[in-house]
Formats: structure tokens, sequence, C-alpha cells
């Protein structure tokens, strides 16, 4: 009985692959809830029915690359976090 080693790179290539792919979607978020951000989160929860219910309306505003790139920021960071418990289980 032979046992294949298998590298802890490849081990996370589908974690990899899955953070990327969701990437997309944090980026299609971020773009949909632009437009509401400028006055921040009160303006955000008010006007999250109307994002929520017509997904397929998104205008580019002038913060909308600002708010791409703190979605993805906190986004990378969850990551970040997510991989370093990962690490920390013994088993």
């Amino acid at each position: 009985m032979s046992m294949t080693l298998i590298s802890k790179k490849a081990r996370n290539r589908p974690l990899y692959i899955a953070f990327a792919i969701m990437a997309v979607f944090v980026i299609y978020f971020a773009i949909a809830i632009a437009p509401y951000s400028q006055e921040g989160l009160p303006q955000l929860i008010t006007n999250f029915s109307s994002i929520s219910f017509s997904p397929a309306d998104l205008i580019w505003a002038e913060y909308t690359p600002k708010t791409i790139l703190i979605c993805l920021v906190i986004y990378f960071f969850a990551g970040l976090m997510l991989l370093s418990m990962k690490r920390r289980t013994h088993r």
C-alpha cells in the first residue's frame, strides 16, 4: 500500500481557486453598493432593499473605485485570517 504525499501548495489550491472566484462576487457587490456608500452606512442600510431587488441595475458612481478597493481589502484580510486559522489547527 503506497501513500501519496500531497504538498501544502497542492492541498490549498482549491481554497485559492474558490477565493479568486468569490472575489468576482465581492467586486460585483462593491459596484452595487457604491452609489449609496457616499452618505455612509445609514444610507447603505436604507437602500439595501433596492439593491437586493434589482441586482442587474449597476450604476458606476464617483465612489465606485474606492468602494471596490475597500471591499477587496476587507475580503483579502478576511481570507488571510481564514488561512492563518486553518494553519493553526492540529490534527
